[in-house]
């Protein structure tokens, strides 16, 4: 089998978007109070892994919810957690951009996958500006490992421990952003955990050379899916 060569990355950081920079469960409780009229506590997210463990219904529900969410203004306009708008700037400003890996596909007909993309991205350039050369939408249940090992090593910014570790597998250097649902004795291979994205200007600053330039990206380079 002939190997492809890897997706250059030379001034690219890859990164997750919930629970990293994004803070989509604080949103999807203000979407479910004001359309549905359920609340739901921050309590309440650590309760189970899916909405019907944690307001009733089932698995289609559950989807049909999402589904509604994504579509929804409430989705393009999801706040940024505190300190990332600073940190992801400051690492733009030395010549860093950005390329997003982010599991909100439901895997179903009803789901425009095209304006979930849409409004992913206007989210992200109202909190962060023109930073983003590209953003890549996998299932909620899926694995970001295919598209992880068509990039070449870099660093990749996670809160989830398995995408984390995949990013590991395929070369990258992964650092772990601190939510109530990360489990640290899980943490076998030691991978760095962050409490506040400013650390990882820190980290990043310390432990690699500055990019030459901040050119754009080559958008000729789009891993093949």
């Amino acid at each position: 089998m002939v190997m492809r060569p890897k997706i250059p990355t030379d001034n690219i950081i890859l990164t997750d978007i919930d629970g990293v920079l994004l803070d989509l469960l604080g949103q999807m409780s203000v979407f479910l109070k004001q359309e549905k009229g359920v609340i739901v506590t921050n309590e309440d997210w650590l309760k189970g892994s899916w909405l019907h463990e944690i307001i009733g219904g089932d698995i289609e529900s559950d989807r049909a919810l999402f589904v509604e969410f994504t579509h929804s203004h409430y989705f393009k306009t999801i706040p940024a957690i505190p300190n990332t708008i600073k940190a992801l700037k400051t690492l733009y400003e030395t010549g860093w951009r950005f390329i997003a890996i982010t599991a909100t596909g439901q895997d179903c007909p009803t789901q425009d996958l095209d304006l979930v993309k849409q409004n992913r991205l206007e989210n992200l350039k109202i909190h962060f500006g023109d930073i983003f050369e590209d953003i890549h939408i996998i299932s909620v249940i899926g694995s970001k490992k295919d598209i992880l090992e068509q990039y070449a090593p870099t660093w990749w910014l996670e809160d989830s421990l398995k995408h984390a570790n995949d990013g590991l597998s395929a070369g990258h250097k992964p650092i772990l952003m601190s939510t109530p649902f990360l489990k640290i004795d899980q943490n076998k291979n030691n991978i760095p955990v962050i409490h506040c994205p400013l650390e990882l200007v820190k980290i990043i600053s310390k432990e690699t050379k500055k990019p030459h330039n901040r050119k754009k990206w080559d958008r000729s380079n789009k891993p093949r899916l």
